[in-house]
C-alpha cells in the first residue's frame, strides 16, 4: 500500500513556498482546480498551507505535508462499487441500495464492513445461507473501487416441513399458514413475516407470551443418496442445491381472559382499547400496570374524576389465567358551570367551551389550566399557582398569580458592536426573555463574523414590593475572534461548468462570515431554476470557514403535459419540454406549447441564461407563434422576444425586452389593414407581496406595464401603451378570504394611424367578467363586429371559503368596460357590463378547477343571461 502511495504522490506535488499546485495527471479535479484558483486570496487572510492541507482531508483527499510540499496522494472518496458472483435473483433495488450507502462517502472500514454485513444478511435471506462476501479495494487518485466477491455457497431448498408444539389443531394451523412446498427454495424474509401472521392469529385469541422460532436440520449424506435429492435436482438443471429439514418450534404460552368488575353504564369494548397487551403482545406486569393506569385515565376523562381501578390475576384452569379490572367509578360529573376568579380571553373562553356543559374530563382541564399557567408566566408571574375544585356539577378555577416580575434594568458588558442597541430588550423577567436575548444577541454578533460569541445572564440584584420585583440584570458578552469566509468550493455539476455559474455565488474569500450571507446564498442557488437540489457545508480552520456547495443540476430532459376543458376556450391541451445547461453553459432551453380548441394556440420555443451578468437577471431569447381567435376575426403572429427579467429586490419583478413580430388578421368582415410589422419596447414591474402564489390568502400584487411600438424602431405600427392591476387578498375570521383586483389600459396611437385591431382591448370570460362570452365587451362596428377599445376599466371582488377538504364555494361581483377612446373612460359601474355569481373550486396540486356561473346585470344581443364557466387557476 505504501509503494502505492508513493507512485501516486510522484504525480500530485503542490510546492508549498511558492503555493501553487503542480498536478502532473491527465485529468485534474474540479475541486482542486478551484482550490488553485482561490488560494492567492486565501494567504492573504490567513495560514494557506495549514487551511488548504486541513481542507483537503476533510474533503475526502489523502494530502499530507513533507519538507516544503503538500502532496496529494489519491482522493479518499468510494468513486465506484461493484459486485461480483451476485445470484441473478437479487434485486436491483437492493443493490442500489448498497451502493447508495457507499458511493461519494468518504472511504471507511467499518462502513465497508456494514456494507458487507447487509448484503450477507439479505443473501441469507435469499435462502443462501452459508453465503460468504469478500471486499477488494483498490486506491486510485480518483477515489476507491470497492469489489464485493460473493461466494453465494449452496441454495438451501426445503426437503421437509416440521411444526413442533402442544397441540395438535396448532401444529396444524401452522402448517397451513406457511407457503414454503417441498424442494422450493427457502426465502427466510417471508417465513419471518409468515410466523408473525401466526404470532399475530394467537394473540388476537388471547394467548399471549407465545415464541416461535426455526431452524434448519441438515441431511446426512446417506439420506440424500437413499431419498434421491441430486437426480431430482438434476432433472431441474439446477445445481449446488442443499436440501434442508425446516422444524418450527412453538411454546404456546397461556390464555389470558380480561374480565372488568363494576362497569356498568361503560361499553366494555371502549375499555379493550385502553389495554395494551395486543399491541405489545405479551402479559407482564410492566403491561398490566400501564394497562390499569389507561383505564383510569378513561374513566377520568368521561365524567369520573374519583375514578380507581385495581386489577388482580389468578389462573382459572391449567393453562388459562384470568386479568381481573375492578372499576371504581365513583359519581358521575358533567360540568354545567365554570367560574374562574379572573377576566378570561377570547381564546381561552374558546377552550373553555371544550369543558363546559361535558362531561367531567381531567386531560381538558389540565390543557387548560396549562394555557392559563404559560399565559401568566408571559405576562412576568413566575410563581404562579392554579387549582380546581369540583362543587357539585361546577368547576371552580383560582388563580393565585403571586409577585410579577419584571427587568428594571439591563447592563451589558462587553458589547463591543452595539447589538444591544438593535434588538428589543424584554420588560418581563422569564427564561423564556432572557433565552431570547442571548439568541438575539448571538446572532447579531455571529452576522458581523463573530461565531464564538458567548453570552452569560447574571442577576446582579432585585428589589421586592408588595406585588412586583424588579430585576437588575447584567448580559455579559464574550464576543471571541472574527472569522472570515475562507475556500468556496462547488462540487457535484456533471455538465454544468463552474465559470458559467460564478455570478450565482455572492460569497467570496475574505468576506467576513455571516449567517444571513449562508441563508443568502443558498436561497439565491435554489431560486434560480437551472438545480434541483442545494447543499451547502461548512469546514472550518481556525477562524477561517471554507464552504462547499454542493449542487444537483436540473434534469436534462423534464417533460410535463396537461389536458382539459374550459367552457370559453373548449377543450384545452398543454405541454412543456425543458433541458437544464445540457451543453454545459448554463442555458435552460424549453419548448411550451398550448392548444385551446375555442381560442387558438400558441407554441414558444425560448433559451434563457439565469444569472446574466448578476444573480438578479435572467435574459432569454424567445420564439413564439401563436393565433388568437376572437369572435369577429382571428389573429396569426411570429414573435421575435428579446427579455431581460430582473429580481430587483425582494417582491419586485421586473421585464424589459425588445419583442419584433409579424402579424396577419383573418377570416373577418371588419374592413381594417390585415398585415403588419410590429417593433415594440416594452417594461412592467411586479410587486407581489402575497402569501403564495397559487392560493393566496392575504397581500397584494401590484402591475404595472408600458410599452412603445414604432417611430423611431420603424414597422407599421406607432403607438403607446399603459396598462395597470393591483389584486389584494384578505382574509377575515380566519376562513373568509375576500379578494379584490382593479385593473385599467389604454392604449394611444402617436399619430392618426388607428390601432391594429388585435393590439386593442377586449373583455368578457372566465378570467375577467364573467357570465359573457370572451372578447365580447367591446365597442361594435356598423356590421356588428367586436373591434376591441383602446382603453378598458376592470373591478372584481370575490369572496372564498372553504367547506371541504379541497373545496371552496364563492361568490362574486365583476364589473368592467372597454372604450373606443382613451378620452371617453368613465369610472361608473352602473354603466358597465356587469355581473354577479357563484362559483366552486377543487383544489388540486397544480391549482384550483375553477366552476362558475355569471348572471348579466347588463345583457348583451344574442347572449343569454347567464353563463358557465369551467377552467383553471383563481382569476385574479
Amino acid at each position: 500500500m505504501r509503494k502505492v502511495l508513493n507512485l501516486i504522490c510522484a504525480f500530485l506535488i503542490i510546492p508549498l513556498a511558492a503555493f501553487s499546485f503542480e498536478i502532473k495527471t491527465s485529468t485534474k479535479n474540479a475541486l482542486l482546480k478551484q482550490i488553485e484558483t482561490q488560494k492567492k486570496a486565501i494567504c492573504e487572510i490567513g495560514n494557506c498551507t495549514e487551511i488548504t492541507l486541513h481542507l483537503l482531508k476533510l474533503l475526502g483527499f489523502e494530502a499530507f505535508r513533507e519538507n516544503e510540499t503538500i502532496q496529494v496522494a489519491g482522493y479518499s472518496t468510494i468513486r465506484k462499487v461493484t459486485f461480483e458472483g451476485l445470484p441473478d435473483t437479487f434485486s436491483e433495488k437492493s443493490a442500489e441500495s448498497i451502493k447508495l450507502l457507499l458511493l461519494n462517502q468518504r472511504f471507511s472500514k467499518s462502513m465497508i464492513k456494514s456494507a458487507k454485513y447487509i448484503l450477507e444478511f439479505k443473501l441469507k435471506n435469499m435462502g443462501y445461507r452459508e453465503a460468504k462476501v469478500e471486499t477488494e479495494i483498490k486506491p486510485s487518485i480518483h477515489g476507491y473501487s470497492i469489489n464485493f466477491k460473493i461466494e453465494k455457497g449452496p441454495l438451501y431448498v426445503l426437503r421437509k416441513l416440521m411444526v413442533s408444539c402442544s397441540r395438535e389443531e396448532v401444529c396444524n394451523f401452522i402448517k397451513k399458514s406457511i407457503s414454503l412446498t417441498e424442494n422450493e427454495r427457502i426465502d427466510a424474509g417471508k417465513l419471518k413475516s409468515e410466523l408473525d401472521v401466526v404470532k399475530n392469529h394467537f394473540v388476537e385469541r388471547g394467548f399471549y407470551n407465545i415464541d416461535i422460532r426455526f431452524e434448519f436440520i441438515q441431511i446426512k449424506e446417506e439420506e440424500r443418496s437413499n431419498y434421491g435429492i441430486e437426480a431430482f435436482f438434476k432433472k431441474l438443471r439446477l445445481t449446488n442445491v442443499k436440501p434442508v429439514d425446516l422444524l418450527i418450534k412453538v411454546k404456546e404460552g397461556k390464555l389470558y381472559q380480561i374480565k372488568f368488575e363494576n362497569c356498568r353504564g361503560i361499553n366494555e369494548k371502549d375499555l379493550l382499547k385502553y389495554v395494551t397487551f395486543k399491541k405489545s403482545k405479551a402479559v407482564d406486569e410492566f403491561e398490566i400496570e400501564n394497562s390499569r393506569k389507561q383505564i383510569e385515565s378513561f374513566l377520568k376523562n368521561t365524567g369520573y374524576p374519583e375514578a380507581k381501578v385495581t386489577v388482580a390475576t389468578f389462573e382459572s384452569s391449567p393453562g388459562k389465567v384470568t386479568i381481573l379490572f375492578r372499576l371504581k367509578k365513583g359519581k358521575f360529573v358533567k360540568i354545567n358551570k365554570v367560574k374562574v376568579n379572573f377576566k378570561l380571553k377570547k381564546n381561552e373562553e374558546n377552550l373553555l367551551k371544550q369543558i363546559q356543559n361535558k362531561p367531567f374530563s381531567a386531560k381538558k382541564i389540565e390543557e387548560f389550566l396549562l394555557t392559563l399557567k404559560l399565559r401568566f408566566k408571559k405576562l412576568g408571574y413566575q410563581n404562579v399557582q392554579i387549582h380546581y375544585i369540583i362543587n357539585g356539577n361546577t368547576l371552580e378555577i383560582k388563580v393565585n398569580k403571586g409577585k410579577k416580575f419584571i427587568f428594571k434594568r439591563l447592563f451589558f458588558v462587553g458589547d463591543t458592536l452595539g447589538c444591544s442597541k438593535l434588538i428589543k430588550l424584554p420588560t418581563i423577567y422569564s427564561k423564556e426573555s432572557i433565552s431570547k436575548t442571548k439568541n438575539d444577541i448571538i446572532s447579531c454578533y455571529k452576522n458581523k463574523g463573530l461565531t464564538d460569541v458567548k453570552v452569560q445572564f447574571k442577576e446582579k440584584w432585585r428589589t421586592e414590593k408588595e406585588n412586583l420585583v424588579e430585576i437588575y440584570g447584567e448580559f455579559e458578552i464574550q464576543s471571541g475572534k472574527k472569522c472570515k469566509f475562507g475556500y468556496v468550493l462547488i462540487a457535484g455539476l456533471d455538465r454544468t461548468k463552474v465559470s458559467n455559474i460564478k455570478s450565482f455565488i455572492i460569497l467570496k474569500p475574505g468576506l467576513t462570515y455571516s449567517e444571513n450571507l449562508i441563508m443568502k446564498q443558498y436561497s439565491i442557488l435554489s431560486s434560480s431554476r437551472l438545480f434541483s437540489s442545494v447543499n451547502i457545508n461548512e469546514f472550518r480552520t481556525g477562524n477561517i470557514i471554507n464552504v462547499l456547495i454542493n449542487i444537483q443540476e436540473g434534469s436534462r430532459l423534464h417533460t410535463k403535459g396537461f389536458v382539459g376543458y374550459g367552457t370559453d376556450s373548449g377543450y384545452v391541451l398543454n405541454g412543456i419540454v425543458s433541458s437544464y445547461s445540457p451543453l454545459g453553459f448554463g442555458l435552460k432551453y424549453s419548448l411550451f406549447g398550448n392548444y385551446r380548441k375555442n381560442e387558438g394556440y400558441d407554441a414558444v420555443f425560448r433559451i434563457s441564461k439565469p444569472g446574466f451578468m448578476s444573480y438578479k437577471n435572467e435574459l432569454s431569447y424567445s420564439i413564439v407563434k401563436k393565433e388568437q381567435i376572437y369572435e369577429s376575426f382571428k389573429a396569426d403572429r411570429t414573435l421575435y422576444r428579446f427579455n431581460l427579467r430582473r429580481d430587483s429586490r425582494e417582491n419586485i419583478y421586473e421585464n424589459f425586452g425588445l419583442e419584433i413580430s409579424r402579424e396577419k388578421i383573418k377570416d373577418t368582415s371588419i374592413k381594417e389593414k390585415k398585415h403588419f410589422l410590429k417593433r415594440e419596447l416594452y417594461a412592467d414591474l411586479t410587486y407581489d407581496m402575497r402569501d403564495s402564489r397559487s392560493n393566496p390568502k392575504n397581500g397584494f400584487m401590484l402591475y404595472v406595464k408600458g410599452a412603445y411600438a414604432g417611430r423611431l424602431l420603424g414597422g407599421n405600427t406607432d403607438y403607446y401603451l399603459f396598462e395597470s392591476r393591483i389584486n389584494v387578498v384578505k382574509t377575515l375570521f380566519k376562513r373568509l378570504t375576500i379578494a379584490t383586483r382593479a385593473g385599467f389600459g389604454a392604449i394611444e396611437p402617436f399619430t392618426n394611424k388607428e390601432i391594429p385591431l388585435q393590439d386593442r382591448f377586449f373583455l368578457g370570460g372566465a378570467e375577467s367578467v364573467r357570465g359573457y362570452k370572451f372578447g365580447t365587451i367591446s365597442p361594435k362596428d356598423e356590421k356588428g363586429n367586436y373591434i376591441g377599445g383602446n382603453c378598458y376599466g376592470l373591478f372584481n371582488i370575490e369572496l372564498r371559503t372553504p367547506i371541504k377538504k379541497n373545496f371552496q364555494i364563492a361568490v362574486f361581483y365583476d364589473s368592467g368596460e372597454v372604450f373606443e377612446k382613451a378620452s371617453e373612460f368613465k369610472f361608473n359601474l352602473s354603466d358597465w357590463h356587469s355581473s354577479i355569481g357563484t362559483g366552486i373550486r377543487y383544489m388540486t396540486p397544480v391549482g384550483p378547477l375553477r366552476i362558475d356561473y355569471g348572471y348579466k346585470l347588463k345583457t348583451i344581443p344574442g347572449q343569454g343571461r347567464g353563463r358557465f364557466h369551467i377552467s383553471f387557476g383563481f382569476p385574479f
